[in-house]
């Protein structure tokens, strides 16, 4: 392992202002009547509803991360290094004399090769109003996990999000329980999981454990569900194939 040499800790601060807009058809991709409409209602009942308008709204900013993320990233770091290198120039030690062309991929190794980053925490504030018309609050409305819980601490170590979990005794073996993101929001502690067949599964609990075993109870109904559908489908196929011989 090599030796470190030097260690910091930055906090990184965003604040996002999320409007949604009534839907109107230049929104659409498919500029259909009907599917305007069923959308429009659709949108009417995410207003009613503050916990998913809630957790659009934060889809809908952390969207925008990587576009900002790619904009700090961008900022010049090369010119202080280039200032350092060449204070090593004028002191004649004994090192290559790069071109600057060359300069970026040389130093690469130093800038990003040997750097090491872990994410310490994560979390996201809502700014509420306070009913009696005092000064607005901010309120946690979601927190990653994978720091201060066990089964957070085990997603961490699967290098998460990736925890995958075999099928219920009994069951086929085609599908598998991934379990992805382990969350703190406003109603309790979530799970968002993911069956290797693609379907989306989610737990909420009080607590990580009742959160695992809700999640876990809706993966054991998706392997019965997902059962009965191939037997069906196996069925039908048996039912065509008779068909087609009688027929032939």
């Amino acid at each position: 392992m090599a030796k470190q040499l030097s260690q910091k800790t930055f906090k990184v601060e965003f604040e996002f202002t999320v409007s949604m807009d009534e839907l109107e058809e230049k929104h659409l991709g498919n500029p259909d009547p009907n599917c305007l409409a069923w959308l429009t209602q659709l949108q009417k009942a995410l207003i009613q509803n503050e916990t998913a308008l809630s957790s659009q709204m934060r889809a809908a900013a952390l969207n925008q991360l990587q576009g900002i993320a790619d904009y700090l990233a961008a900022q010049d770091t090369l010119a202080p290094l280039k200032a350092i290198a060449d204070e090593l120039d004028a002191q004649e030690v004994e090192c290559m004399d790069p071109v600057s062309g060359d300069f970026a991929d040389l130093t690469r190794p130093l800038r990003t090769s040997s750097m090491s980053v872990q994410l310490e925490s994560s979390r996201i504030h809502e700014k509420t109003d306070d009913p009696g018309g005092g000064e607005a609050e901010w309120q946690e409305v979601w927190r990653d996990l994978r720091q201060d819980t066990e089964l957070g601490k085990l997603l961490e170590q699967y290098c998460v999000p990736n925890l995958s979990v075999r099928p219920a005794p009994g069951q086929g073996t085609g599908h598998h329980l991934l379990v992805r993101y382990l969350t703190r929001q406003p109603d309790g502690t979530h799970i968002e999981a993911r069956c290797t067949c693609e379907e989306g599964i989610h737990g909420m609990g009080a607590d990580e454990q009742q959160a695992l075993a809700t999640v876990w109870d809706a993966y054991k109904k998706h392997l019965e569900t997902s059962s009965l559908g191939e037997k069906i489908q196996v069925g039908l196929k048996a039912l065509l194939e008779k068909s087609r011989i009688n027929n032939s």
